[in-house]
């Protein structure tokens, strides 16, 4: 299938491309950390505020998880028809007002916990679409040569936010109170939104498009049919099972058992943050060990946990396939043309 972007020149974009990047950058470095922060403060606050126990918890977050389930193919088939800029733009948006809403009710004594899964629900929702999209973009916006320098810095972006963004929502849930950090969370996601919308479109190549199952099909034959990516999809399913009951429980057992502080359990979630840097820091050395055959696959092991396939001309289909099985930390497939290495 040929590539549905094509190589960016001086015409497209009139200055440079790293111009673009730039803007990129740091929209996601702001949608990333809005993120961590309303994911860490939701449970903080409906256990402090509402009295949420452990199996409120376990709700709550599933309705912040169905969403990477249900709508990662669709986003992926969404991104493949229109201008990811837009489809990343309207998603901050979106969790921009969703924040405010959360605010106001927070506000008017009328949050509840089936509010706060609610607007968790659209906010994870946003992030689906926002990370389907933003590896459709980058190769629009750095030359070929750059896609690995690129992509590491969206990486370095994202595991700041892990390690940052739940420590920010702690101090400022004990300090300030629920509503600032909510507010933050929404201005963070509108600046990204802003950001994004001063992109230039990306150049296109009109093609016919293949039907949505077609797709979703060959993405998971194609994962599920190699030595490499099948158990890397199985290993990122069991780790995210995992990682979502550990992050169910968490918050209420240290609050009410540990006795801990919402400033301390926010610092105990940034290390989770703290771990993928230290994760990513190994990572040459890790991959130097390797068989010989599993290096020359050009793996790249991002923030710990998380495996970067540099480049596939299998396009986001397939990338969504594995983001379903471990939505925590997504799988990002760039749109180099590898295909001709795995096989």
């Amino acid at each position: 299938m040929p590539p549905m972007t094509t190589e960016p020149s001086a015409t497209a974009f009139p200055t440079t491309p790293e111009r673009g990047f730039v803007r990129l950058a740091r929209a996601n470095l702001a949608a990333q950390t809005a993120e961590q922060i309303a994911l860490a403060a939701a449970p903080i606050i409906a256990v402090v505020s509402l009295g949420a126990t452990e199996s409120d918890t376990g709700w709550l977050q599933t309705a912040q998880t169905l969403p990477f389930l249900l709508l990662s193919i669709p986003a992926g088939l969404l991104v493949d028809r229109l201008q990811p800029r837009q489809v990343m733009a309207v998603a901050e948006a979106l969790r921009a007002l969703a924040m405010a809403v959360l605010v106001v009710l927070l506000l008017s004594g009328k949050l509840s916990l089936l509010w706060l899964a609610l607007l968790g629900f659209v906010a994870a929702s946003a992030t689906v679409a926002f990370t389907v999209a933003a590896p459709a973009l980058v190769p629009a916006l750095v030359l070929t040569q750059r896609l690995g320098w690129a992509n590491g810095r969206l990486e370095l972006a994202r595991t700041i936010a892990y390690a940052l963004g739940p420590a920010l929502a702690g101090i400022m849930i004990a300090r300030l109170g629920a509503a600032p950090a909510f507010v933050v969370t929404a201005v963070l996601s509108a600046s990204a939104a802003l950001l994004l919308m001063r992109l230039a479109s990306v150049p296109r190549t009109v093609q016919p498009a293949p039907k949505p199952l077609q797709q979703i099909a060959e993405g998971a034959r194609f994962v599920i049919g190699h030595d490499l990516l099948r158990p890397i999809f199985i290993t990122q399913f069991v780790f995210g099972v995992a990682i979502f009951m550990l992050q169910a429980v968490y918050v209420p057992y240290a609050i009410r058992h540990l006795q801990m502080s919402t400033e301390r359990v926010g610092f105990t979630l940034a290390a989770y943050g703290a771990g993928m840097i230290v994760g990513a820091s190994l990572a040459a050395r890790v991959v130097a060990l390797l068989p010989r055959r599993i290096a020359s696959i050009h793996w790249v092991i991002d923030s710990g946990d998380e495996c970067r396939v540099i480049g596939a001309q299998k396009r986001d289909h397939i990338g969504n396939v594995l983001s379903v099985a471990k939505p925590a930390d997504r799988v990002q497939i760039d749109q180099v043309g590898v295909t001709r290495r795995f096989r």
